[in-house]
This record gives structure tokens, sequence and C-alpha cells, in this order.
């Protein structure tokens, strides 16, 4: 950057022509590339384009083919404005470009609508550096002596750098103060799920409680109910046995096995429960035992 900001207010004359005034040119015209892709990729940034490398070297690359273009040109102040200025044009161009995408994306949420107000004062300044150019390069002698300490090629160039530094750190700091509040948001939304899921774990916890509590209930009530109906028809412990199992719906050989006794004493002690609760059936005995429970329910 130093060498690319090289100064013709060194000279207080023309003296020798104007070639002399662009020193070092090889190398900014190497500069010049390196600041023109560094801008394709910015505004590239700026508006979420999806453009490929192949392309932003296209974009990039005019300026520094127009700059050796321009060197081998005549030694005249026109070449002298024209070389420093061929990169101020092609930014002017990517600024309209931007402004131009703006306006076709005028939703508010549009990315690139944060650096509307950077971008017009940079489009500014450039306008004033051309201007500055335009004024002080054909009359290099009178600005020398007026000022003949001046060490830079371009005034508004460097106020204007410091101007978009400023405006830069101050879009830095902003985009990080919105994103803490995103990530505060987040949290806090996080952390309120986090507490609606906790009270709904324990609303199904407590739920989980009062039915198993019920079911114990019901469990004590059922087992009091089988106990005064075998105490009131004066059933066996076999036969309760037997009775519980056919209740449950248990076919007679299921019975059997479950009970390790013979097919013939489960008809034995299934006939002993009809008699007692005065049943022909089965489904008899299924019905009066489940009336009984309705009524204790």
């Amino acid at each position: 950057m130093v060498i690319f900001l090289a100064e013709f207010f060194l000279f207080s004359s023309l003296g020798s022509g104007f070639s002399h005034l662009i020193s070092f040119p090889p190398f900014k015209i190497f500069i010049s590339a390196g600041i023109c892709f560094f801008y394709t990729l910015i505004f590239r940034e700026m508006l979420r384009l999806k453009l490929k490398p192949v392309h932003i070297i296209a974009i990039s690359c005019p300026v520094p083919v127009l700059s050796t273009i321009i060197y081998a040109m005549p030694d005249s102040a026109f070449k002298i404005w024209l070389f420093y200025s061929i990169r101020q044009i092609w930014v002017l161009f990517l600024c309209a470009a931007y402004f131009i995408i703006l306006k076709k994306h005028p939703e508010p949420h549009f990315y690139g609508r944060k650096f509307r107000k950077m971008m017009t004062v940079y489009t500014t300044f450039i306008f004033l550096i051309l201007a500055e150019d335009s004024f002080a390069i054909p009359n290099m002698k009178i600005v020398g002596n007026i000022i003949p300490w001046l060490n830079e090629r371009n005034i508004m160039e460097d106020i204007m750098t410091i101007v978009v530094l400023v405006m830069v750190a101050k879009l830095v700091l902003d985009n990080q103060k919105e994103n803490r509040q995103i990530r505060e948001s987040i949290l806090a939304a996080a952390l309120e799920d986090r507490n609606v899921l906790t009270r709904r774990n324990l609303e199904i916890e407590n739920e989980l409680q009062a039915l198993k509590a019920q079911i114990h209930e019901n469990n004590k009530a059922d087992e009091a109910y089988e106990t005064a109906f075998i105490n009131r028809y004066g059933l066996t412990a076999r036969e309760a046995d037997v009775l519980r199992l056919m209740i449950a719906g248990k076919s007679n050989p299921e019975i059997a096995d479950e009970l390790y006794i013979s097919a013939g004493t489960v008809k034995f002690h299934a006939h002993q429960i009809y008699e007692k609760t005065g049943c022909q059936r089965r489904s008899q005995l299924i019905v009066l035992y489940s009336s009984g429970i309705s009524k204790n329910a």
C-alpha cells in the first residue's frame, strides 16, 4: 500500500515528463489487481452472491489489463489521470451494480441492505477522489508549490479510507451485538422450552403416580372382593386357584398345566365350584363373579 500511494507531489515541476510520476508501475498494477480482487470478494459477500472463482477473476481483471495498456501510452497528464483513475471508475461500476441489485430486492430483511449507508458514503468519496485527481494532476506544478510537503497521492482517498474503516468497525460491532442478542434470545427460548418440558415431565410423573395409586387401590379392592367371594361360597384353597384361572379365561388344559394337576382334577374342582355357587356353566360363573365386582366398584 505504501508503494501504491506513491507520490507525485514530491516533484515541483513536470520537468522531464510524466512517466517518472508513475513510480514502480508493475507493483502498482499488481497491487491494484489484488485490491480489485478483494473488492469483488467483499461485493460478493455483501450481497450473498453465488460467484465462482472464475467470475471473480473476470470481474477483477479489467483494471490491471487496462492499467498496463494505459502505461504504454505516450506521456501526458491525461495518461497519469487515467492510470490512477481507472480503478476508481471500475469501483463506480461496482457500486452501481450494488444499488441496482439492492433495488431488485426491496424486502427489508435483504442482507445487503445493511451496507447501504456505507456504500452511499463510499460512492460519494469515489466521485470526490476523481474530482481531486481531475484538478490536481493537470495542475501538479501549482499544487506542488502550494503544498510541497504533501507525500500522498490523493487526500480524499486517505480520508475515505479512515471514514470507511470507522463505518466498517461500527458494522462489525453492531453485528456482534446483534449476534449476541440472537444467541441470548435463543438461549432464553431454549431455557423456556426446557422449563416447559420439565413442568410437563413433572405433570406426567404425577399422573403416573396417581395411576399407580389407583391401580394399587383397585388391586386391593379386587383382592378383597375375591377373598369375600371365596369365603361367601366356602371354596377351598385349590378351588380358589381354579376359580381365579377360570375367571381369567383359561381353558381346562391350561389350568391343569399351570397348577400341575390333571385335567380330570380341574373338572372335579370346577364341578365343586358350580355346585357351591349354584351355576350351571362357566359363563354363568363369570357373570356372577363380575356382577359382584361391578357392585363393589
